[in-house]
């Protein structure tokens, strides 16, 4: 799944594209990743699903079934944002990189896709001007959400501007995450302006997985 810089991408090109996605949009397009610093697991947080594909599969339908208002307010569109642009990079780069084989190959690859997340950080930094997020985040997100988690989490994606590896990328390709981001924010972007859900574009596929 994509990674912190990624999301904040993502998140940013549509801040500046609708006035009205203020901070709790930017933090919740982090926060499903608080599994690393909660007691919660992947799956809770992506809403995982077995999957006939190779990989787990986000079931975007389970997640608007147990929070059918969840497009109304900036924080659960945000999450639902993280979803869908996860959902569409296990659909179309992580399963082209990381192919179902046998475990030593695949754990192989896992590392230098992994190593290939850092090498990315200063291109992502440069191209979608990110900066540190160093506003408390006290008040912006629902009294629900784990502060704890989510400031360590925060605390994690600061850190990744220091993560700087010039080394060239080994599996990942620039071309490719500049156009995951552009995709997902024109899915957004046209749900936004039309309604239509995009669990309805990007899903039909899994159909035999339900």
């Amino acid at each position: 799944m994509g990674s912190r810089l990624i999301h904040a991408a993502i998140a940013q090109k549509l801040m500046t594209i609708h006035s009205f996605l203020d901070d709790a949009f930017f933090l919740v397009n982090e926060a499903p990743d608080a599994d690393k610093t909660s007691d919660l697991t992947k799956g809770d947080t992506h809403f995982l699903v077995p999957s006939n594909r190779g990989t787990q599969r986000i079931d975007l339908r389970q997640f608007l079934t147990q929070y059918p208002s969840s497009l109304t307010n900036n924080f659960m569109l945000g999450y639902y944002t993280h979803l869908v642009a996860d959902e569409l990079w296990l659909q179309d780069i992580f399963s082209h990189h990381i192919p179902a084989g046998p475990i030593g190959v695949r754990q192989q690859l896992l590392t230098l896709y992994y190593q290939d997340f850092q090498q990315l950080n200063r291109f992502l930094i440069n191209q979608y001007a990110l900066v540190p997020y160093e506003r408390d985040i006290t008040s912006v997100v629902p009294t629900t959400v784990n502060l704890d988690a989510l400031r360590q989490l925060m605390a994690e994606y600061n850190h990744d501007f220091d993560l700087i590896d010039e080394r060239p990328l080994q599996l990942l390709q620039q071309s490719e995450v500049d156009n995951h981001i552009a995709k997902v924010v024109k899915m957004m972007t046209n749900m936004i302006n039309s309604g239509q859900l995009v669990e309805q574009l990007i899903m039909p596929q899994d159909k035999g997985d339900l």
